[in-house]
């Protein structure tokens, strides 16, 4: 679980920026569950974007598929910041689960090139469309509201540093 599915119905409710929000319950010990909770918040704006985004090509439009991959473990050195004590169990992990790098490259090529309209919108892991824990969570009533909130807050951000392109891009 991540400390934002944790922290679902808190987050929801309040009147507080998410990201603000989000800011104040880091720690130096969240690292593990901070990567995830970047992992659902990514999830969420890409599910955003796919909805004003239109997958059809038409006239004015060339059509553009929106979605967000993992590509899994992938044994690369992001551990390098553990604590010395857990490197021996790292090891043991990415041993049994890692991908390695070429492996875990062909989810990203797959989710770029090769499929189609129907990852429109949708998270793809191991060359695949797939349904995740987070999705479930992302429809449920709190999930929804911090989706929306994730999408606000973005666009807002975007504005603050690029006035304008929100609605050059035709994205509200």
């Amino acid at each position: 679980m991540t400390s934002l599915i944790n922290r679902a119905t808190t987050l929801a409710s309040s009147d507080k920026p998410l990201f603000a929000q989000l800011s104040e319950l880091a720690s130096s010990t969240m690292n593990a569950r901070r990567y995830a909770d970047s992992k659902i918040l990514i999830y969420m704006f890409a599910r955003q974007l796919a909805k004003r985004v239109d997958v059809e090509s038409g006239s004015s439009s060339r059509g553009v598929v929106i979605n967000d991959m993992c590509p899994g473990m992938v044994t690369t050195s992001i551990d390098r910041t553990v604590p010395a004590w857990s490197t021996p169990l790292v090891w043991l992990f990415k041993g049994w689960r890692a991908r390695t790098a070429e492996e875990g490259g062909r989810t990203v090529v797959y989710a770029a090139a090769v499929v189609g309209k129907e990852s429109h919108g949708e998270f793809l892991a191991h060359e695949k469309i797939t349904r995740t824990k987070a999705l479930e969570f992302i429809e449920t009533k709190d999930g929804a509201s911090i989706e929306k909130k994730v999408w606000k807050e973005i666009l807002g951000l975007a504005e603050e540093a690029a006035p304008g392109s929100i609605e050059a891009a035709g994205l509200h």
